[in-house]
């Protein structure tokens, strides 16, 4: 489960005491496996639930953004994730699924 945490974050808080009172300073550090609740593995990808309650999905045969050599990560010709997410436009939908404003006729 290690090597799924890396490059991944934690967003927490620490206390400060100062003049006026104690405050809370927001901090984002490394994911350890503490930080983790929950881990699936669903086949070709790992879902981690962190302390923080965020859910990260990561894909096993990705490489870490850091090694371009690896063929994953997010460099390459493969399109990125809002890439694949677009809406098409068809004859059915002109609009590409965005709304155009007025009144339907």
């Amino acid at each position: 489960m290690e090597q799924y945490l890396a490059g991944l974050t934690l967003r927490t808080s620490e206390r400060l005491e100062g003049e006026n009172g104690r405050r809370w300073v927001p901090v984002e550090r490394p994911l350890t496996p503490a930080d983790v609740l929950a881990v699936s593995d669903l086949g070709d990808t790992v879902v981690i639930v962190a302390a923080d309650g965020r859910k990260h999905v990561i894909a096993k045969a990705t490489a870490p953004p850091d090694d371009p050599d690896a063929g994953g990560g997010q460099g390459g010709d493969n399109p990125g994730p809002a890439e694949e997410r677009a809406p098409e436009q068809t004859a059915a939908d002109p609009a590409g699924g965005k709304k155009t404003g007025g009144k339907a006729k």
